[in-house]
């Protein structure tokens, strides 16, 4: 099947689900990554030729990296979507010396910085409503098991992954063909970065992210200070690796 024939399929596909569902309301969440990229250039085809109200959304996480905001309006400005940008009830600043530093086992920004913005922002749109969301089954062995389709309880919302089956190379060959940029994070560190909490990091995006933008790293230093004697910010394979070593070096 040719990158066309995909990008088809896909738009079809949703265009039925959004009708099947009977939507009034579709939003596409857009974090600046490449994935999210093209779920809502999907959702916004498939949307175009139905009575719906569509809005993208970017979640401000409030930890995202320089560049990644001003990315996310750039692109959604030539794709002439309408952008609504949310944030969470407090900052990830805030929350972090709260709860201390997010870890896989003990991901709490994942509500309180992304899923609690989205159900607040919900609660203004009519129901029927869908969320668009950028996941794909390949991306990691945690979304393996991701599903096309579910109804949350807490968002009140159906979830729809337009390209759950696509592969990495079908979503970069598609924005060439788009001729649209690529967030500049990608090339700086490695990822988008719009959510730079310290989960799932590796050592790698750690180095890069200190190197490349200095005074937001300062910010997780300084953090990191905070926390009760033995504390550190970043945790790889129950490891605990600490911020200020990376300045140091």
């Amino acid at each position: 099947m040719s990158i066309e024939q995909l990008l088809s399929k896909s738009v079809k596909t949703t265009r039925r689900y959004v009708k099947r569902k009977r939507a009034r309301s579709v939003i596409a969440t857009f974090s600046g990554g490449k994935d999210s990229l093209i779920s809502t250039y999907i959702a916004n085809e498939a949307c175009k030729s139905l009575d719906v109200k569509f809005k993208v959304v970017f979640i401000d996480t409030t930890c995202a990296l320089p560049n990644t905001i001003d990315y996310v309006k750039k692109i959604c400005s030539l794709m002439g979507w309408s952008l609504e940008i949310v944030r969470p009830r407090q900052s990830f600043w805030e929350l972090v010396l709260k709860y201390g530093a997010p870890t896989p086992k003990r991901r709490w920004c994942c509500v309180k910085l992304k899923l609690e913005p989205l159900w607040d922002y919900l609660k203004k749109h009519d129901s029927p409503r869908i969320v668009m969301l950028g996941l794909r089954n390949g991306e990691s062995y945690r979304r393996k098991k991701i599903r096309k389709s579910w109804f949350s309880k807490d968002a009140q919302a159906w979830m729809y992954n337009p390209i759950i089956d696509w592969s990495e190379k079908e979503v970069s060959t598609f924005i060439k063909i788009l001729k649209v940029p690529i967030n500049p994070n990608y090339s700086k560190v490695g990822f988008a970065g719009d959510c730079f909490c310290g989960c799932f990091s590796t050592i790698d995006k750690i180095r890069r992210t200190a190197e490349t933008y200095p005074e937001f790293f300062m910010k997780i230093v300084e953090i990191e200070q905070k926390f009760r004697s033995g504390g550190s910010f970043f945790y790889i394979a129950g490891k605990k690796i600490r911020a200020a070593d990376f300045i140091q070096q």
